[in-house]
C-alpha cells in the first residue's frame, strides 16, 4: 500500500508509469475501488508538465487516451526546447 501511494512517474514514459500503477494497485485495493479514486492516484504520481496540463480535466472524460496524447505533446515540447531549430 505504502510503495503504491509514492509511486511516480519520475520521468519514465507513460505506458511503463500505468503499467507499474497497475501492478501497485493490485496490491491497495480500497485506493482504487472507483474509477475517480484511480485517476486520482493516477494524475498525482504524473510528472508535473503532464500534471499540470491536467488540472481542470474533468474526471468523467479522463481516459488513458487522452493522458498519453497530453504526455506526447509535452514531451514534443521538451524536445523542441532541448534542441531547438537554428536558422541557415
Amino acid at each position: 500500500m505504502k510503495e503504491f501511494r509514492n509511486h511516480t512517474q519520475n520521468g519514465k514514459p507513460i505506458a511503463e508509469y500505468h503499467d507499474e500503477f497497475q501492478r501497485l494497485a493490485h496490491y491497495s485495493p480500497d485506493d482504487v475501488n472507483t474509477k475517480k479514486k484511480k485517476i486520482v492516484w493516477f494524475v498525482e504520481g504524473l510528472d508535473e508538465p503532464i500534471k499540470y496540463k491536467l488540472t481542470g480535466v474533468d474526471y468523467k472524460d479522463m481516459n488513458a487516451d487522452r493522458v498519453k496524447r497530453i504526455a506526447d505533446e509535452e514531451r514534443g515540447i521538451l524536445e523542441a526546447r532541448k534542441f531547438p531549430m537554428t536558422a541557415p
